[in-house]
């Protein structure tokens, strides 16, 4: 009598574990095989084909992204992802944290027809654009500020040109380093990580990307040109262009 019951004890433990795994298996199956997502961005202010390459490279290191293709021509990104808001919304942020504005968002289901996205309201996306607009903005410096420290005969920061290909350069430039090869050139760069460093572009989004990567590595008194060479110029302050 004993055995048996202990037979049918074991049998019922097992089917419970059984069961219990099934279910784990399932829900796991479920996160799998969520259906991907296709977000189509309009991107304004990319200008060049290695700037929409930069943010290529960037949108496809986001967890839950499977595939980027970014077009300077179309001035389009396009992202097809697994999961919910938080992943659109790193999207988001990696596009605008390179310089760019979103001047209009889709997405489409793997059956459905293109829609807006329904995760964020028009209102909440400028409130955003403002927001970090305005703490990029802190390590901002204008043409004239720039001018104004290049002609003070005690200088205290280091001018480094990102842009690539080459296009031109601002008098009194010291280095030149491509906007995706900063940790490459560390031993160019001031072994102080405190010492200030203005970084420019023709535009102002390799410098923009430039300006992150070197806070990433530490450097603490990074400013970016706001505008790059474009705004420079439109001040009325001159541009030289060395044979290279």
């Amino acid at each position: 009598m004993l055995k048996k019951t202990t037979f049918y004890l074991v049998l019922a433990a097992m089917g419970y574990f059984w069961m219990t795994g099934y279910s784990v298996a399932q829900e796991a199956g479920k996160g799998s095989q969520q259906e991907v997502k296709e977000a189509r961005l309009a991107v304004e202010g990319m200008s060049c084909d290695v700037c929409a390459g930069a943010l290529k490279s960037q949108l496809q290191e986001i967890r839950g992204v499977e595939k980027a293709e970014v077009s300077f021509a179309r001035g389009e990104a396009r992202v097809w992802y697994r999961g919910g808001d938080e992943v659109f919304r790193e999207v988001e942020k990696a596009i605008k944290k390179s310089g760019y504005q979103l001047a209009s968002v889709q997405e489409a289901g793997a059956m459905g027809g293109m829609h807006k996205m329904s995760g964020m309201s028009s209102a909440q996306m400028v409130k955003n654009q403002t927001q970090e607009s305005t703490e990029s903005a802190s390590r901002m410096l204008s043409p004239a500020e720039l001018k104004k420290w290049l002609q003070d005969d005690e200088r205290d920061f280091l001018l480094v040109n990102v842009h690539i290909p080459y296009a031109g350069e601002i008098p009194g430039t010291d280095l030149f380093i491509p906007f995706d090869r900063i940790q490459d050139n560390l031993s160019r760069l001031p072994a102080d990580r405190k010492k200030k460093i203005v970084v420019y572009c023709r535009g102002g989004h390799m410098s923009a990307i430039a300006a992150r990567t070197l806070a990433k590595l530490g450097f603490s008194n990074v400013y970016d040109l706001k505008g790059g060479m474009r705004a420079w110029t439109k001040a009325g302050f001159p541009l030289t262009k060395k044979s290279k």
